[in-house]
């Protein structure tokens, strides 16, 4: 069994390695229902969903997926995009009376997405959505979630191949699925170190130094 040291110098079992994370199968199903998407996602991006909703989702999305480097990102481009602390905080509960009752339709049905893989699109949130404000927001709605999931589940194999080289190897991950997607993870990782940095307001320093002080927690948690 893979082992780490603690604080006081014991020895301790790493933790099971629980995320999900990407084969190459599903990996090119996502990305060619993103590609067809990508009219959408640009629209998305450049206003056509409120900023603040649009990482409120996204940030929901990535607390189902797991992923910390992502869940680190959109809680500060989600403050930036206008979220309050006291938002933010109520996230994992989800409450409907702490919410607009549109905004709170728009993260649960992300939710729901996420959590069933995206195996079961038609549900009543996203029959409510389409009553309320259309099928346009419903769709938009899956493609935001289909967009953060992607992207957690990327950072997530990368997780699991670091993990492994740790001694800490996931148990239904597989060697050259997480080797292949780490790696184009690393050739993709200095422009999107830049572009992240720059939106949300710091330097590309202090990101890679808060990533890395992240990437340091797989050792001790990598649930």
């Amino acid at each position: 069994m893979a082992t780490t040291a603690s604080e006081s110098g014991r020895v301790t079992p790493f933790a099971p390695f629980r995320k999900r994370t990407y084969r190459l199968g599903k990996l090119a199903r996502h990305a060619r229902v993103l590609a067809a998407r990508g009219r959408d996602a640009v629209a998305i991006w450049r206003g056509r969903v409120d900023p603040a909703l649009r990482e409120r989702i996204m940030l929901s999305v990535s607390q189902v997926n797991g992923c910390k480097y992502c869940c680190y990102v959109h809680t500060h481009w989600a403050q930036l995009e206008g979220a309050s602390d006291e938002e933010l905080a109520r996230l994992d509960g989800l409450d409907p009376d702490s919410f607009d009752r549109d905004e709170w339709l728009a993260m649960s049905y992300a939710v729901s997405l996420a959590e069933g893989d995206f195996t079961h699109m038609g549900s009543e949130l996203a029959d409510e959505i389409e009553r309320r404000s259309g099928s346009q927001r419903r769709d938009d709605v899956e493609t935001i979630a289909r967009v953060m999931t992607f992207a957690n589940l990327m950072a997530n194999t990368l997780d699991a191949f670091i993990g492994r080289l740790k001694g800490a190897p996931d148990p239904d991950g597989r060697v050259l699925d997480e080797v292949l997607i780490s790696s184009v993870l690393l050739l993709t990782g200095p422009f999107s170190v830049i572009v992240l940095a720059a939106i949300l307001r710091m330097s590309p320093i202090r990101f890679v130094r808060e990533i890395l002080q992240l990437q340091g927690s797989v050792s001790g948690q990598t649930s």
